[in-house]
């Protein structure tokens, strides 16, 4: 297994590589591509990708910590397969499409000024995460926890208040109104 530690690597593809197993740690990856491969037993942690991309990726058992995405794109990950006791990962101005968070726990975790599009978060903790100023497009979140999570200036969303435990979320308006939809009422202009 290779082990990577406090290595910079800026515009490499490494959809033609071999990382199941591989061990990347305190590494800084700037306008690399990851496509339809396989990072199972990987583990990441500590590391920073900028400009870069996730795509189709096989996560099974991967121990993803502590990582932190600038300006990337993230399409079609199913992060339910991941190694859930080791697992945090933050978003800034990222769009993230395709994507399943399935039984994550996303405690204090951020997605700010995202573009979050065709997602599924399913039986997930979102207590205390942050998704300020990110734009949701046919998203769905079924059976979550938003105790305290932080959904001020984002747009887009649907969340079903009967579905999910919202109690202490934090929703801003217009987009609050969005919890009306789900309510057997006619609402007239």
């Amino acid at each position: 297994m290779e082990n990577y530690e406090n290595a910079k690597f800026i515009d490499i593809d490494f959809s033609s590589y071999r990382l199941d197993g591989i061990e990347f740690e305190e590494c800084i990856f700037e306008r690399c591509y990851f496509r339809e491969m396989s990072l199972a037993n990987s583990s990441i942690k500590s590391c920073k990708f900028y400009s870069s991309e996730w795509l189709l990726l096989k996560l099974n058992n991967a121990r993803l910590f502590d990582l932190e995405f600038y300006d990337s794109k993230i399409m079609g990950c199913n992060f339910s397969f991941v190694n859930k006791f080791v697992f945090s990962i933050d978003f800034y101005r990222s769009v993230i499409t395709n994507s399943v968070f399935y039984s994550n726990d996303l405690v204090k975790r951020k997605f700010e000024e995202c573009i979050i599009k065709e997602c599924d978060f399913l039986e997930s903790d979102l207590s205390n995460a942050v998704f300020h100023e990110s734009e949701f497009h046919n998203t769905r979140f079924q059976q979550c926890s938003f105790h305290g999570a932080d959904f001020s200036q984002a747009r887009g969303y649907m969340i079903d208040p009967f579905a999910n435990d919202t109690n202490g979320g934090i929703f801003s308006y217009p987009e609050v109104t969005s919890f009306l939809s789900f309510l057997p009422i006619k609402i007239k202009e």
